[in-house]
Order: structure tokens, then C-alpha cells, then sequence
């Protein structure tokens, strides 16, 4: 039960440690590109002096404030776990600082350690991300060194509201009595309902009724009626001024008429989509739990009524495919306006998406607007987006929480079992770890409450798991990878089923989100690169570094070819990049099946501080597609790996073509079937997107072939779906092309923003390939009159 927190202190305390926000990185405001201010790197982490709270004391009172001493709510902190967390203040409720710098492992808590132990930072890590006081790596690129960064002020106004609003829309009695009362359907509903009033009126009049009925209904009805309004308000239409009926995409499919249709429908659902946040949301914030956006955003559809970190990526693919190369920007720009006020880019455009970030693809847009627009991405814009990126890339960098060193077994003996060893030195152990150490990421939050948007639904899981708070954790985790949620995070009991509270996703490396990072370490090489090379003028330096589009996507790097580098921040990074596919072959590379396996790192048992006995590859029965994307992050084009790369990819192709993933509708997201949405049978526009360019990566004839067929399947699937009911899916059931996919925590949704980009994205690369035989025809009814 989420208890009712009195004090100042303590509603503060349990929002920071509910939202888990890092401190913000300065970057750009929204709407400031071009504004320049001068500030120190990010101090070092530390627990402030202004706020303190442990477990075995209440929140203490605030630098100047007199308040009684009031015992902590039993469900702030637990007790296997102490979190330091800090509310600081510039001016009146603006910055919001948090510090959850150790969390004890023990079975049920979210393991900034491991077994007890703090990972100690290895000097690969120190080298990357660099200390306050300088030092190698980045710091020694400028990054994080003493020299001041010139960046851009954040959104004071932007924090102070969120501080207000949640206090309704993440914590307290009023939220907890609200979703527990079976008032919604969908737990997302009440947190998406905007206030007619400001948040301390709303809580005041709600302690104002006496205890009984609080829990009253009927009651519940009322006040809900009167203090607040429908979801979907404090969003307006809004038709993109760059829009055109007719793009040249249209043109291009001329020869395929059902295509061209379809594709025109699509192209007209941008204006259905598109959103600009009301005016009163600048005006009143903290009655709001909508971010403020500056620019216009593309929402996905249905129940989702903001807008979401990783969908903006093929929302932005298919925004130019149809020439919108305005709103893409500006979409771009709402997530770098985000890593300036948060210091990394949240889940999605709501407060309680604040404790969790989703797959970083924020540089992979950042290309896709220089790759179709060189000419007009001028260079500040560049130069602003890379300082903004930087700060992500140190948010995804925090050792002990998303990155861990890992070092490998002396001897690799087989696919079924190892055992490793973090960086933390413990002579009680049996041998001496390898002196070789690896950094690689993990998904991790420090959550130890439900998740306001799926209150209910946590809470029921909660209730059946080993422990409540390491539950909290691991579902916050599992959303946070974008997949929520699949047997890859769930650990099997021993009848082989996989039970929702049985997910362990903080013990599990990714193979996903190390191809993101790789892709973001080498994205930032290129653009640090292709932005000193604009500066200097065209024909200078070597042919990689000169001014054209630094996208790799169609740029062919030989194996054994070596890369040279302008600028020092673009050689760091490639270094980096360089010891990730190290690391990735190493530690995730699976010869038997032909793929990169995810690892599962579960401690080894009580009272040890760094062994670590582990399945080797997580969940030995459990094959999913993203275990095949660092084909598409082009993983194995790094030079360090020019020796093993022409048969790491042969292998890979026949892994593939071998893990029974390509069904007829695309490719299937696991090849375990569950009550999950993220497994068999269901397809994902994103999945299926990055496996066909992954192929075609590939640069072989085979692969090149299975790209253009899977391609082909993919969008023959969607328009049969389409071409029968007149809606996209979020997801497909990958076994029956056109039927929608089934399965996870909400009723299926339609719309859809990423499938509707896919889709765009692969007839404008695809569309001269493709030979339609025309299937049914579309349904001329509306949605609604269906």
C-alpha cells in the first residue's frame, strides 16, 4: 500500500527516489539553439547535505525549514536497500537532483552492486566517461574535464512543474485509492487526466473527506469529475505545415497502385497524428502530467497520447520519406530539449516515464536529418545536438547501475555455463580474474514502487513475486528496454513457464542495447568527425572525414581497413566503439547457434562480492530476434574484429536463416510462446526493420536476397491488415500475415506511429523491387464505423 506522506520532506524525498532523475546535464532549451552559456562540467555524485534519506529515519528536514520529526512511510525505502537522495533548489521548486548511489544487492532490490559488493569503476569506464577532476577518455576530449562546456540553459519552468504535478500523478494516497478503486479499465487513464485546479488544492480538498469515504467509489467518481478532465486534453491537432498530399514517394510507387493508395493514406495519417501541446500546459504545468514540448510531436495512436523515445526513430524515418523534414526536426529536438532539463531522455512525454529511459536512439536521429538534409543542418545545430548526446552518453555510462565491468572465464568451455567476475577484487575466491576487463550495459532503474501507469497491474504481480521492491525494479527495467515484456527478461520456473513476476531484466546484458551504444559511440565519431571537417572546409583531411552524410548505413567499411580520425573527441569514441565489439565478440558471440546471446549475470550466492556463476547466455531456450542486431549496428565492420568478421558473418546468415525467427509475416519476435506481446507469435515493425537492414549490411547475395524477401513479407503483411480493417497495428501476428498481434498488459492498439514509418521507410527503399499482386481491396468504412 502506498502510504500517505505528510511532511514536505517526505513527499519530496519519495518523488526523487520514485523518479530516479539523474542530475541534469546543462544542454539546450527548448527553443534555444543558438543561445550560448558557459558552465563547469557535472560535479562528481555526492550525498548532499540538503536532504538525506535512509532507512532507518524519516526524510530529514530541508536546509532552513522546521519541521517535527516524522518516522519514514514503510514502502519509501526498504530495508535491504539505502538510497541518498537530493532535492536542491537554484530558485523555488526548480532542479530536481537525485543520487541513488548504492543499492544493496540482496535477492529483492534493483543491485547497483552485486552480492553485497559496489562495482569499482575498471579503467576502461574512468577512461570513457571521466572524472569531475579530468582524466583520461572523454574527459580528455573535453568531456567531463575542468575546462567549462559550452552548452545551453535548460527548462527551469519545465522542472518546477513536474515537481507539482507529481505529487498526484506519482505518489500518494490519492493515486494509490484512485487504482486500486477499479474506477479505469486501463491504469493509465487517471494519470493521463489533466487538473482543472493546481495540485495542492486538488490534494487539500481530497484530505478534506473524511477516511471512509476516500475509499468510497462512488466518491472517488465525484472528485475525479470535478478536479479533473478527460485524458487527450492537454494535447490539440495540429496539422504539420510541411506536410504534402502528394510527396515524391507517391511518384515513385506509380507502378504499384494498391501501394500507392496505401502509401497515400499513410502519408494523410501524419495530420491525424500530430500533436502540439495546449497552450495552458505552458501556462499551468504543474496541473499536468504531459511534458512540455516545444515543437509539435507525432503520437503513436490509441492509449498512447504522447509521444515515446524509441518510436521517434522510425517515426522520423517515415516523416522523411514523405519529405516532413520540418516536423522530423522538430521531434528531434523535443528529445535533445529533454537530455537538457533530465539529463537523458525519458521513456516518454509524461512525468512518470521520469524514472526510465528507453533504447538510446537519439543519434541514429540526429543522421537520419543530416543524411537527408546536409545542406540545411547548418552546424550549430550539430555542434549543440553533440553536446546534448555527450550528456546522454554519460547517463547510459553511470558504473554500478546501467554499465558494469565484466571480465571474461580463463577458459571458454562451453555455451552452458561460466563463470565471471566483476572488477571488485575478492582474494576469497577460488582463482585470480583475468586481468582483461570488459564494460558493457544493462537496463536498470531504481524503482521500489509500481509504475503509475500500470498501478494495478504492478501491484497484482507484486504481490506474487519473491519480493515486492525487486519486482518494482526489474518490470520499471524491463520497460525500459522497450520490450515490455518477454520471456527475456523472465527467468523460467522449473515446469519451464514464464510468470510475469519472475522478471529479472537488472541481471541481464543485452545484446540490444550494446548494438544501440556501439551505434551511438560510432555515431558520435562520425559526426564529431563530419562537423571538424564542415569547419575546416571541404577537401581536407582523409575521404572518411570529409563534409558528405557520416551515416555508415550505406557506406561499406572493408574488414581489414583502418580508420583514420580529425578530431581527439572522434577518436575517443571510436576507441570506444572499438573495445564494445570487443567486448560484445568476446563475452556475447554464441558459434553453436550463429548469433550474439544476451548474459545472464545472477550472483553466485550469498556472501560473495564478485563471482558470478551464470547461465552464459540467458535462458537457454530463448532465441529472440535482437540477438541478430549487430548486424544492423554493423558490429562486425569494426577493424579490431577484421579477422573473425567474413566468418562471424556467414555464421550469422545461417544462425538466422536457422533459428525457425522468419515466419511468413516478417520475423517473430522470440521463438517462445507466451501471454507476453513481446514473444511468439507476434512481429515488430522496429525488430523486422533493423534484421533487413542488418542483411543488407551484409553486402552478400544471399543476404541481400532474404532482405528484399522479408521486406516484401513485412509490407504485404501490413497491407493485408490494412487493406481488410482500415487500421495499422502496433503489432502483427507473424505466423498469419495481416492478423494483428495479441498479448501483454493493454488491449491492442492501432494508429500506429513506427509501423506507419516502417512501412514508408521500406516502399521509398524498397518500392522499385517490390511486384504486388493486388490482394483485397481496402475497406471503405471508417475505423469508427466498423
Amino acid at each position: 500500500m502506498v502510504p500517505l506522506l505528510t511532511s514536505k520532506a517526505q513527499r519530496a524525498a519519495c518523488w526523487t527516489d520514485r523518479l530516479g532523475i539523474p542530475t541534469p546535464v546543462q544542454a539546450p532549451r527548448a527553443g534555444c539553439i543558438g543561445r550560448h552559456i558557459s558552465i563547469p562540467s557535472r560535479p562528481a555524485r555526492k550525498p548532499p547535505a540538503c536532504l538525506s534519506v535512509r532507512k532507518d529515519a524519516g526524510a530529514e528536514e530541508q536546509a532552513g525549514e522546521s519541521q517535527p520529526h516524522e518516522p519514514a512511510p514503510e514502502t519509501v525505502l526498504s530495508s535491504s536497500s539505502e538510497l541518498h537522495t537530493s532535492l536542491t533548489t537554484a530558485k523555488a521548486m526548480a532542479t530536481v537532483r537525485v543520487d541513488a548511489f548504492h543499492v544493496a544487492s540482496t535477492p529483492c532490490s534493483p543491485r547497483g552492486t552485486f552480492a553485497g559488493g559496489p562495482l569499482a569503476r575498471s579503467s576502461h569506464l574512468s577512461d570513457l566517461v571521466g572524472e569531475a577532476s579530468g582524466g583520461g577518455g572523454l574527459a580528455a576530449a573535453g568531456i567531463g574535464s575542468k575546462e567549462p562546456v559550452s552548452v545551453l540553459e535548460k527548462d527551469e519552468d519545465t522542472l518546477a512543474g513536474v515537481e507539482r504535478a507529481a505529487k498526484v500523478y506519482c505518489q500518494g494516497e490519492l493515486l494509490h485509492l484512485v487504482q486500486t478503486a477499479g474506477i479505469f479499465e486501463d491504469s493509465k487513464e487517471f494519470v493521463d487526466m489533466p487538473m482543472r485546479v493546481d495540485p495542492e488544492v486538488v490534494l487539500a480538498r481530497f484530505q478534506a473527506l473524511l477516511p471512509a469515504l476516500r475509499r468510497d467509489t462512488e466518491v472517488l467518481r465525484a472528485f475525479l469529475t470535478q478536479y479533473f478532465t478527460a485524458p487527450g486534453s492537454d494535447l490539440v491537432e495540429h496539422v504539420p505545415p510541411d506536410h504534402s498530399d502528394s510527396p515524391a514517394l507517391l511518384l515513385s510507387l506509380a507502378d504499384h497502385a494498391p501501394y500507392q493508395r496505401w502509401a497515400a493514406e499513410l502519408n494523410h495519417f501524419w495530420k491525424q497524428l500530430c500533436r502540439k501541446v495546449s497552450d495552458d500546459v505552458f501556462l499551468n504545468p504543474q496541473r499536468y502530467s504531459i511534458l512540455r514540448r516545444t515543437h509539435p510531436v507525432v503520437i503513436p495512436g490509441g492509449r498512447f497520447r504522447e509521444s515515446y523515445y524509441w518510436d521517434s526513430y522510425w517515426i522520423v524515418l517515415g516523416l522523411l520519406a514523405c519529405d516532413m523534414k520540418d516536423t522530423a526536426r522538430g521531434l528531434v529536438q523535443n528529445l535533445l530539449d529533454d537530455v537538457a532539463n533530465f539529463g537523458f531522455v525519458p521513456n516518454g512525454g509524461r512525468i512518470y516515464y521520469l524514472n526510465r529511459s528507453q533504447p538510446p536512439l537519439l543519434s541514429e536521429m540526429v543522421l537520419a536529418l543530416v543524411e537527408h538534409d546536409p545542406s540545411g543542418i547548418n552546424e550549430a545545430f550539430v555542434s549543440e545536438a553533440l553536446a546534448v548526446l555527450e550528456g546522454e552518453y554519460r547517463f547510459w555510462m553511470q558504473d554500478g547501475e546501467r554499465a558494469i565491468s565484466v571480465s571474461p572465464p580463463p577458459v571458454r568451455a562451453s555455451t552452458q555455463s561460466q563463470t565471471w567476475t566483476s572488477s571488485t577484487p575478492n582474494t576469497s575466491q577460488q582463482a585470480e580474474p583475468p586481468a582483461q576487463q570488459h564494460v558493457l550495459n544493462r537496463y536498470w532503474t531504481a524503482s521500489i514502487h509500481p509504475r503509475p501507469e500500470s498501478f494495478k497491474e504492478d501491484l497484482h504481480h507484486a504481490g506474487l513475486a519473491d519480493c515486492a521492491q525487486g519486482f518494482y525494479a526489474n518490470i520499471a527495467a524491463g520497460a525500459e528496454s522497450g520490450w515490455d515484456f518477454s520471456s527475456r527478461w523472465i527467468s523460467p520456473c522449473d515446469k519451464g513457464e514464464y510468470a510475469l513476476e519472475r522478471i529479472t531484466t537488472t541481471d541481464i546484458i543485452p545484446v540490444d542495447l550494446n548494438t544501440f551504444l556501439y551505434r551511438m559511440e560510432r555515431n558520435m565519431a562520425r559526426l564529431h568527425d563530419y562537423l571538424l571537417a564542415r569547419q575546416m572546409g571541404p577537401g581536407c583531411g582523409t575521404p572518411e572525414a570529409k563534409a558528405e552524410p557520416p551515416r555508415e548505413t550505406r557506406w561499406k567499411v572493408p574488414p581489414d581497413s583502418r580508420e583514420s580520425w580529425l578530431s581527439p573527441k572522434a577518436q575517443k569514441f571510436a576507441e570506444a566503439s572499438a573495445k564494445r565489439a570487443l567486448a560484445m565478440d568476446q563475452l556475447m558471440w554464441d558459434q553453436e547457434t550463429g548469433m550474439w546471446r544476451d548474459l545472464w549475470m545472477p550472483a553466485s550466492g550469498k556472501g560473495t562480492s564478485n563471482l558470478f556463476t551464470a547461465a552464459h547466455f540467458a535462458f537457454g531456450e530463448v532465441r529472440p530476434a535482437s540477438n541478430f542486431l549487430p548486424l544492423w549496428g554493423r558490429v562486425l565492420d569494426n577493424p579490431t574484429l577484421c579477422s573473425v568478421a567474413p566468418r562471424r558473418k556467414l555464421a550469422a546468415l545461417d544462425g538466422l536463416a536457422r533459428s525457425g525467427l522468419i515466419v511468413a509475416g516478417g520475423v517473430r519476435t522470440t521463438n517462445v510462446e507466451t501471454k507476453e506481446q513481446w514473444d511468439c507469435p507476434n512481429a515488430w515493425s522496429p525488430i523486422v526493420h533493423m534484421i533487413i537492414d542488418g542483411l543488407e549490411n551484409l553486402g552478400a547475395g544471399d543476404a541481400d536476397r532474404l532482405a528484399r524477401s522479408l521486406a516484401k513479407a513485412w509490407l504485404e503483411s501490413n497491407y493485408l491488415g490494412w487493406a481488410s480493417t482500415g487500421y495499422m497495428y502496433e503489432k502483427y501476428n507473424g505466423k498469419v500475415p495481416g492478423a494483428r498481434g495479441e498479448g501483454g498488459e493493454y488491449y491492442p492498439q492501432v494508429g500506429f506511429g513506427w509501423t506507419n514509418g516502417v512501412v514508408l521507410h521500406l516502399l521509398k527503399t524498397y518500392g522499385k523491387f517490390l511486384k504486388h499482386e493486388a490482394a483485397a481491396p481496402p475497406s471503405t468504412e471508417s475505423p469508427a464505423e466498423q
